[in-house]
Order: C-alpha cells, then sequence, then structure tokens
C-alpha cells in the first residue's frame, strides 16, 4: 500500500517529467522486521496503476487491507511475500533507508548497508567504508548519494524518532520496514497515534494470525516513546499479547512488546498486580526459544522494580526457582545473565528480601566466578556489583560476604583501568565495600588489602557518586580510632579532599557545560561525606597537625560559606578538632577562620553554633589570639548567644562562658568586654539554675577576671552585682 502524500508527490513528478527518480522512490524491497536483506527488488510499480488513491482516505485504506488486499486492488500487492515492504515518498526533500532499515541521509551517526550480496558496509559522515574492493566501495557510494534527497552531509544528524513513528503509523508497515520516509506537513504524529495503535490494538483482540502478525510489526515502532505505551496500555492490549500463539516471529515479538509496555513505571504496578503476567512467564521460561525466554526475563526485570511489587514477587510469584536455575546454567547466555542478575538486584532493594535472598541464591561463589572470569560482559558485571551492593546494606549478610571473598574483587573493579568496570560499577563496588567496613572487625581487613591508596585515586574521579561512596568508606574506616594514623599518612589522601572539594566549591555558581553535567557541584551528597570523613580523620591527638599542614583549612573555610546544613556542620566539627591542637590555634586564626565561624555563630543552627562556639572556646586559650579576636569582633556574637531567650544549648552556653572566662584574662581585655555590655549576661548564666555547673563556674570566672580590675569592678556594682552566689560558694566584692 503507498501512503496519499507518497502517490501526490509521485502525481507532481511524474507530471514534471522526472519519471526515473519516481520510480526509484516506489522500488518494493523485500526485507524483514529485522531489516536483514532477504531478497532481489522486485520490479517497478507502475504509477498510473494507483492513481485513484489520491482520493482515498489513508488510515481507511490502510486498515482494509491489512494483510488481505481485496480484488480490486491485488495488483499493488501481486507477487510479494509477507515480508514485502511499500517504499514511502513525500513532498519535500526525501529522507533514505536503505535495505536493512538503516537511514542513510544526513540523519544517523552511523548506518549499516546491506548490498544484495550481503556484503555489509558502514555509512558514517558522509563516507562509505565496507570489505568490498574500493572500487566497489566506491561504486555503492556513488548509488547511495543518487537516491532522492541523499547528500554527503559532514555531520549527521539525528532523524526524528517521531518520523519513523509517524510513517509507520501512516503504513501500518503491513509488509516490513520502509525503503524511504519523510514526515509531511499534512498529517501530524498525535493525530496518526490517535487513530492507529486502538485500532492496532483491535486488531490484536479480533483479527486473524496475519492481520495480528502485522499489527505487532507495527506496535513494535511505537515503543520508543513512553506516551505511546501509556495508550497501548489504556486499550488494554496486556490480555491479547499474553495470548497469541503463531509462528516464532510472532511469539518473540508479542514478548518483546510486552516487554516494552511493561517500562514505563506507571505500568509496572498495576500490570504485575492484575495477576495475569507472571503465569505467562513462567511458561516462556520453561518452553520457548532463548531470544523469547530472554524477552520474558526482561519484562521480570521491568515488573521487578516496582516498588510495591519487590516483596511479594520475590516470596509468593515463584520467579525466583526457574531464574536461579537458568542463572546456574553452563549455557545460558550473557544476556541472559545479565537481565536475571538484573531481577535480583531489583528485588534486593527491599529490605524484607536481603538475607532470604543472599541464601536462597546462593549467589556469593556465583559472584566470585563472575569476577574472576574475563569472559564475563561488563554489564553482568556490573549488575552483578549491584546485587552486591544492595545485599551487603544488611548487617547479617556483611561479614557472610566479606568471607566470601568478594572485597578484594570488589576492590579491583575500582582500579583505574579495569575493562570490566564501568563507572556505575565503581559506584556499587565502592557502596558494597562502605557497607562491610561499619563492621568494626572488617575495617583493618580492608586497610590491609590496600583499599587506601585506590581511594585516593576514586576520590580524584568527576563521578560524584564515587566520591561520596569513597568518602562514606572512608569515614567508616576512620570510625577505628587506631586506623586514623594509617589514614592521613598514606600520600596524597588529604590532597585529594582539597583538590575534591575545592574544585566543587570553585565551580557552585558557575555553568556547568553538557560534557561535565555528571560532575555538577550541585549535588552535596560527595561534599557530606567527605567532610563526615574528616571530622573521623581529626578526632585523634597524632592526626590533627598533619591534617592542618596538609593545607586544608582554607578548602574548609570556603565549605563554609556555600553548602548544605550537613555539610557545614560536618565542616564546623573539623575545624573544631583541629582547632584543639596548640600548634593549630594561631594559624587557624590568622588564616581567617573567625569571620564565617561568626556567621554561623549569629545565624547558624542549633548545633552551628554550638559547634561555633566552641572553635572560639579552642582559639581563645591561646594568649596570642586574644586581642585579634577581640578585633575581629567576637563580643558581640557570644553575647548574642548567652543572652535571655537565645534558645542557646546548655553546651553552647558553657562554651561561651568558657570564652569569655578565657579572653577576660589577658590584662586590658576586660575593659571592651564590658564597654560591650557582657556583664547582665554573663550574670544571667552565674545566676540561670538551667546552666551547668561547669557554665555558671566558667561565668563566676569570668566575672572574677573583670572585676580584679577596680573600675571595671564599679561598673560591675552599677549593674546590680553585689555578690555572686552560685550555690556551692559567695564572694563579695
Amino acid at each position: 500500500m503507498i501512503p496519499k502524500y507518497g502517490l501526490v508527490n509521485a502525481a507532481r513528478e511524474m507530471h514534471q517529467g522526472h519519471t526515473q527518480r519516481t520510480r526509484e522512490t516506489f522500488h518494493l524491497y523485500n526485507t524483514n522486521m529485522n531489516f536483514h536483506n532477504r531478497g532481489k527488488p522486485v520490479p517497478v510499480m507502475k504509477h498510473e496503476d494507483h492513481s485513484h488513491l489520491l482520493h482515498h482516505s489513508l488510515l481507511d485504506f490502510q486498515f482494509a487491507h491489512v494483510g488481505h488486499p481485496t480484488k480490486e486492488h491485488h495488483h499493488i500487492n501481486s507477487g510479494f511475500d509477507e515480508s514485502s515492504v511499500t517504499v514511502v515518498g513525500s513532498a519535500g526533500s526525501m529522507t533514505g533507508m536503505d535495505d536493512d532499515g538503516s537511514v542513510l541521509t544526513n540523519d544517523l551517526d552511523t548506518s549499516s548497508v546491506v548490498t544484495e550480496g550481503g556484503t555489509r558496509y558502514t555509512w558514517s559522515n558522509g563516507n562509505l567504508t565496507g570489505a568490498g574492493s574500493p572500487h566497489a566501495v566506491a561504486s555503492r557510494k556513488q548509488e547511495i548519494l543518487a537516491l532522492p534527497g541523499i547528500s554527503a552531509a559532514k555531520s549527521p544528524n539525528k532523524v526524528s524518532r517521531d518520523k519513523v513513528t509517524l510513517v509507520s503509523a501512516q503504513n501500518i508497515l503491513e509488509r516490513g520496514s520502509i525503503k524511504y520516509f519523510t514526515s509531511p506537513s499534512d498529517h501530524s504524529i498525535p493525530e496518526t497515534v490517535e487513530h492507529s495503535i486502538p485500532r492496532l490494538v483491535g486488531i490484536l483482540k479480533e483479527g486473524t494470525a496475519l492481520e495480528k502478525e502485522n499489527a505487532i510489526k507495527s506496535l513494535l515502532f511505537f515503543v520508543h516513546e513512553k506516551q505511546y505505551l501509556l495508550r497501548m496500555y489504556k486499550y488494554g492490549i496486556v490480555p491479547p499479547l499474553l495470548a497469541i500463539k503463531g509462528n516464532s516471529f510472532v511469539y518473540e515479538n508479542s514478548v518483546r512488546l510486552l516487554m516494552n509496555i511493561s517500562n514505563p513505571p506507571e505500568i509496572k504496578i498495576s500490570m504485575y498486580q492484575s495477576g495475569t503476567v507472571i503465569p505467562v512467564l513462567l511458561q516462556l521460561l520453561k518452553s520457548c526459544s532463548e531470544r523469547a525466554r530472554n524477552y520474558a526475563i526482561g519484562v521480570m526485570h521491568n515488573l521487578s522494580m516496582g516498588a510495591e511489587n519487590k516483596v511479594h514477587m520475590y516470596h509468593k510469584s515463584g520467579v525466583l526457582p526457574p531464574l536461579i536455575r537458568i542463572q546456574r546454567d553452563k549455557e545460558a547466555s550473557e544476556e541472559t545473565k545479565e537481565r536475571i542478575f538484573g531481577v535480583f538486584l531489583n528485588l534486593s532493594i527491599a529490605p524484607e528480601n536481603k538475607v532470604h535472598l543472599l541464601i536462597a541464591t546462593n549467589i556469593l561463589p556465583h559472584a566470585v566466578k563472575c569476577y574472576q572470569a574475563q569472559a564475563s560482559t561488563a554489564e553482568v558485571v556490573e549488575n552483578m556489583t549491584g546485587l552486591m551492593y544492595y545485599l551487603t546494606d544488611c548487617d547479617t549478610n556483611k561479614p557472610i560476604a566479606f568471607e566470601a571473598g568478594i572485597a578484594p574483587l570488589l576492590l579491583q573493579l575500582c582500579v583505574k583501568g579495569n575493562r570490566q568496570s564501568s563507572e556505575t560499577t565503581k559506584e556499587y563496588a565502592v557502596g558494597a565495600l562502605w557497607h562491610m567496613a561499619s563492621v568494626s572487625s572488617i575495617r583493618s581487613k580492608l586497610v590491609a588489602l590496600g583499599t587506601i591508596p585506590v581511594l585516593v585515586e576514586l576520590l580524584k574521579l568527576c563521578n560524584d557518586t564515587i566520591r561520596r561512596n569513597s568518602s562514606g568508606l572512608l569515614g567508616e574506616i576512620a570510625q577505628s580510632p587506631e586506623l586514623r594514623p594509617t589514614l592521613v599518612q598514606t600520600p596524597g589522601l588529604c590532597a585529594a579532599f582539597i583538590s575534591m572539594l575545592s574544585r566543587a566549591m570553585n565551580h557552585s555558581f558557575s555553568q556547568v557545560s553538557p560534557a561535565l553535567s555528571y560532575c555538577n557541584p550541585s549535588h552535596d551528597g560527595f561534599k557530606e561525606e567527605a567532610t563526615r570523613a574528616l571530622v573521623s580523620l581529626t578526632d585523634h591527638s597524632d592526626t590533627r597537625k598533619p591534617v592542618y599542614q596538609s593545607g586544608i583549612v582554607a578548602c574548609l573555610i570556603q565549605t563554609l560559606t556555600s553548602s548544605t546544613e550537613t555539610t557545614m556542620e560536618n565542616t564546623l566539627q573539623v575545624l573544631y578538632n583541629l582547632s584543639i591542637a596548640g600548634a593549630n590555634k594561631v594559624p587557624m586564626l590568622q588564616a581567617g577562620v573567625i569571620p564565617p565561624v561568626l556567621d554561623l555563630v549569629g545565624h547558624g543552627t542549633l548545633l552551628s553554633r554550638e559547634l561555633g562556639a566552641g572553635i572560639l572556646s579552642n582559639l581563645s586559650r591561646t594568649r596570642d589570639n586574644k586581642l585579634p579576636m577581640i578585633r575581629a569582633g567576637v563580643l558581640p556574637y557570644l553575647i548574642s548567644c548567652i543572652s535571655p531567650g537565645s534558645g542557646s544549648t546548655p553546651q553552647t552556653v558553657q562554651q561561651v562562658a568558657g570564652c569569655f572566662m578565657r579572653l577576660s584574662d589577658e590584662d586590658g581585655v576586660e575593659v571592651p568586654v564590658v564597654e560591650a555590655g557582657a556583664i547582665p549576661h554573663i550574670m544571667h548564666v552565674v545566676r540561670g539554675v538551667e546552666n551547668s555547673n561547669l557554665a555558671r563556674e566558667f561565668a563566676t570566672e569570668a566575672m572574677y577576671n573583670i572585676c580584679v580590675n577596680p573600675q571595671m569592678r564599679e561598673e560591675a556594682k552599677k549593674c546590680g552585682v553585689e555578690r555572686l552566689d552560685i550555690g556551692w560558694t559567695s564572694t563579695d566584692w
């Protein structure tokens, strides 16, 4: 059948005398749905035989003749087998599709071209290459370029899937793939699909075997667009697909179509809960071709992604035993294993499934073999590693997985240059190691395996998830105090943290190019884990000085200015830990740590205020810092933390009282303290029974330091301070 718009163009060109081009346009090729050449071109149709079709409605015509050409139009399909295809032409420029279904214009980046002799060529960027002789290649290229609308474009554009969809909807693909196609101006895709899909689904329900076969061929052209899949499901395509019987092509492609329909999230749950799909899929696993079986597993994979399906599908549907049996079959293909591991991965996400799945599948020995086998594809390794990631996210499974020898194999996947390991595989592998490191007895063993140098390299990658998981693993290992010095001594560790955090902060407000979109700093998860790891690393007396000497403080100060609350709180905790070391106190103040800390003391979260006050208290322990701190303007912020109604935590009040005590112990400092109006607020701490004893003691000592100066003592009396009474002692002035 020839679409209306193609005939309009043909008629016009006939009228203009371009007979040869029109005949080329209407060549008919024998091709099947997989776009493999199965025969020679049949004779060119004569335009005059079909001119009356110009007045027919396209959709009415195509459905009237799907699989059943009437006597009146029998000459249209005479001499064709069921794989024949009508060539479509149209007004305007022509887009070419060759014998195997490849698009030959400036439309696809790479297109495979198959000659009648079976020799395969590749058309890419306007050039043709292949196994034939140079003369044959050149000749074939000229043939291609001679086709209507074909040009040797240097940089090919991508053909819109909508064009394919439109033509498949118009032509119904009753005979196979399209030779030439272009989207006409007088037809819209939504209107075409609106009519085509429900009528094709109707054919699946009530049509003949041949009509159903042709309908499946046509519907497969709609599977790339979610909106079309939803429309098929709406019109009830699943029951007739489940009921279809026929030759291997029909059987396989009906399951293939079902696999695509089960992909949208809106469909997964309702399709599974219908209860009709899984029994049919289980039968397909027992007795069908490998291709149909793989499609059936693909449907299971899609359904297992539904959050509400996972637990019931694992425990009640009966899919696990046959999948385990197929997975253990030595003859199973890598594609089959990939999809089965994908099903296991999806099911393992549900916490209720993790423990039982590890035992029921006995997957660990198979995982070891998978990693050790160089023949395993990257996709199989990726799904297996994802499964390890989710299974180890369970306390019961962590030691079991480690003892099975999984850890060194996962670590090997993280090594630079491993061809089996995609970025997603690395994300899973580091994540699984992170899970196992939560067991304290495993941490030192991971260090002994050489984990830390590998993590240093992973921190340099421009992948937020890998960096997040690597930082999390380092932080988990650093939970063991005895390992912290070893971690800090690893060459390049602190430098990697500095580089990672600095790069993120430098790009925080810049536009990220599409090529670097995966390195978008707006994803703050890796910064949270990195700063959390630094919290653990600096929580040791032997690590604070070397970490500070790495130059990380400047990076931490920058991180305080633009991060999530969690990252800022972690960063403040790191600065607090570093400020404990006596050797770090003066350099930290000189590095400019005071201004951002004061900002968070004044306007941050309760924890930020507490940590900020702790940093100020630690820095005030050194005499050389006291006057510089006063000049930096710390007094108003300290007063705001202990004034009535401040809402500060008891720990914050204690830290501020301690800071006042230490600052006022320096000659000359008590004057600006009093002038700032601190006395009433310090006395509020002294008298506040809700405050800790230590806070009240610090405040009392601060008042004592202030009142040592006779002039300041008189100022205290003006504020109504006659004596200090804190319960266990009293002091008269």
